[in-house]
């Protein structure tokens, strides 16, 4: 019965040696399809985006109180924290901040449709509280550069 209980308990901590090898094992594929899409939503607080985009050298529009109301009126939409606006040449993004993510959730139909009516040649996307539309290379920018250097070096 002794051996039975030394063979029981060595095969349970080589099953749990080999689980939490296997727990904590990096996954390099994650890693590297996350930094890919790290910059796949636009920064989630509108000043740190303006700021970043000037940086960048877009011409930037950030509206908020009385200016957001207004424009929210003209889209069809409530609930707006901020709106900014950027673009450089052909590169273009427009970001909707709303008070909280249910608000988004409730207009992005809304602003979805009114993209479709225009025949606009982009895809209206949704993240946490914004509503967004725009390049890549725009949704990029709304970060600050030493940010994306740091991500550009951990690549290497």
């Amino acid at each position: 019965m002794k051996k039975l209980i030394k063979i029981l308990s060595l095969l349970l901590i080589f099953t749990m040696t080999c689980t939490l090898f296997f727990a904590c094992k990096k996954d390099e594929d994650k890693d590297d399809k996350d930094d890919k899409d790290s910059y796949s939503t636009p920064n989630k607080d509108p000043q740190q985006a303006e700021s970043a985009l000037k940086a960048a050298g877009y011409d930037v529009m950030l509206a908020d109180g009385d200016l957001a109301d207004m424009a929210a009126t003209i889209l069809e939409v409530d609930n707006v924290e901020a709106m900014l606006s950027a673009s450089k040449g052909d590169v273009a993004l427009e970001i909707i901040y709303f008070d909280d993510a249910d608000a988004a959730k409730k207009n992005f139909e809304t602003i979805k449709k009114s993209m479709e009516e225009a025949e606009a040649d982009t895809e209206v996307k949704i993240s946490d509280n914004m509503v967004y539309y725009g390049t890549k290379e725009a949704i990029k920018a709304t970060y600050p550069q030493e940010t994306q250097d740091k991500d550009e070096t951990k690549k290497s």
